[in-house]
């Protein structure tokens, strides 16, 4: 097993005003942590089932602002436990040009697929992909059952583990990267102080201090 902030699933947070938690910036707040599904990662924002989300970036959508970013993780290659690649210390993108690259499918946006599921290595090698899941819960069971190998940030093993499976680090210069997004129109006061709280208390956390200095909150 390997390290690694979270991957498998976006957060989300609704919240109410005069509950029972408070901070002075924020007013009283409930808050209710949903999972966002990968296969369909904006329209519980739309709908308004949920006022924001933490997600993988990138995030190119005309009605939805994208905040400062939180934290990053580096990527991690899942194999099955008996593959070739599970004896090696570290992979590149490149090898997945040998690999069946298991995805995600839905309605997720292509450039993000693209993203975090290439279709080409950077040295232009064609990626072949096999079956594309409605939820990541189902990638370590099928890399497991030997159906192909998936990408994921390095520290979702300590969450999503599964017995035959091994995480192997991928060697990159494009980690994944976490950022509070929410619609335009949702866009208010509290929100702001909210989410510069967030933004704030990732800071300080030992996951999140791997950013690259101090950032401009400009949204």
């Amino acid at each position: 097993m390997d390290r690694r902030p979270y991957r498998h699933r976006s957060r989300s947070v609704r919240w109410e005003q005069n509950q029972s938690w408070r901070r002075p910036r924020v007013g009283y707040c409930e808050f209710r942590i949903q999972e966002i599904q990968l296969s369909d990662p904006y329209s519980p924002l739309r709908n308004q089932q949920v006022h924001f989300q933490v997600t993988e970036l990138p995030v190119d959508e005309p009605d939805l602002t994208v905040g400062p970013e939180l934290f990053f993780s580096n990527r991690a290659l899942l194999v099955p436990s008996g593959h070739p690649l599970a004896r090696r210390t570290s992979v590149s993108l490149e090898d997945l040009a040998d690999t069946t690259l298991l995805t995600i499918g839905g309605v997720a946006p292509q450039h993000w697929l693209d993203y975090h599921f290439p279709r080409f290595t950077p040295t232009g090698r064609r990626i072949p992909h096999g079956h594309a899941a409605i939820s990541w819960q189902e990638i370590p069971f099928l890399v497991a059952a030997g159906a192909g190998v998936s990408l994921a940030s390095v520290g979702a093993a300590t969450h999503a583990g599964s017995p035959g499976v091994t995480w192997i680090p991928v060697e990159e210069e494009h980690p994944i990267r976490f950022a509070a997004i929410w619609p335009k129109a949702g866009t208010s006061a509290r929100m702001r102080a909210f989410v510069a709280l967030l933004y704030e208390t990732a800071q300080t956390d030992d996951v999140c201090t791997q950013l690259n200095g101090p950032q401009v909150i400009d949204w």
